[in-house]
């Protein structure tokens, strides 16, 4: 066991090398010179998030690189399906800390994101109660005060949520945090609505209950593919950052 703990996390010559593939952020010097304490203690915060997030997904590309066997994690046997048969205790062990790391990087995105909000919030004096990232540049009723104060801005974000990758990212954001982890296959019983035939009861709505013997219900998103989500979603924060250099500091 001792030997797996060295392949999880990554010696200074790693970090360089995995880091040199991605698009780091350059956080703009003296925020305070020019916009007030208040603000500048706001964006360290929003920076320090965006730095926890890039180790995060550091430390999720340099173990997947260790190497983790889940291409292949579905098998159908006679009557029936296995998981993750190819596995070996190596595979278990860094699968679990990959997923570990995934699920920090989307919170710690997600929370840098509704950082912003609340600079928003401060810097144009908008009254959004308990703002967040979307109900500052999506929600229709903040509209009309988010788009005067700074139109371009609110334009280019509004842009940014429309995007595929971003629903992709407030997707699995929510699985993570409110429901079945989209890295680990799901138990294949699904639950629909139905007036008819044999049903159970769930919160006083009834569902029709099925179970699938053959795994063809079974949802998992694998290690590689979440691998090229993460990137995609580091990529779509680095935009806003940019956005952001341009139009809010």
């Amino acid at each position: 066991m001792e030997e797996l703990y060295s392949l999880i996390y990554p010696d200074f010559g790693d970090l360089n090398r995995i880091n040199s593939h991605l698009r780091i952020p350059k956080k703009k010097n003296r925020l305070e010179h020019h916009m007030g304490y208040q603000l500048s203690v706001w964006f360290e915060s929003f920076y320090e998030k965006v730095w926890q997030a890039e180790i995060s997904l550091v430390n999720m590309l340099h173990i997947l690189d260790q190497g983790i066997n889940d291409e292949n994690w579905f098998n159908k046997t006679r009557g029936g399906f296995q998981l993750f048969t190819q596995f070996e205790e190596k595979d278990h062990f860094l699968k679990s800390y990959y997923d570990n790391y995934s699920d920090i990087f989307l919170y710690k995105v997600s929370s840098a994101l509704d950082i912003l909000a609340n600079i928003g919030c401060i810097m144009y004096d908008w009254n959004i109660p308990k703002p967040s990232f979307e109900k500052c540049w999506k929600i229709e009723r903040n509209q009309q005060q988010v788009q005067k104060s700074n139109p371009e801005l609110y334009s280019k974000l509004n842009k940014i949520i429309e995007k595929s990758i971003y629903q992709k990212f407030r997707e699995l954001r929510n699985d993570y945090t409110h429901n079945f982890p989209p890295s680990t296959p799901t138990s294949g019983v699904i639950r629909y609505q139905d007036g008819k035939g044999p049903i159970s009861e769930l919160g006083g709505v009834k569902y029709r209950v099925t179970t699938s013997f053959s795994g063809e219900n079974i949802i998992y998103i694998t290690s590689n593919e979440m691998k090229n989500l993460c990137i995609d979603i580091w990529d779509m924060l680095i935009e806003i950052i940019d956005i952001v250099d341009d139009h809010m500091i």
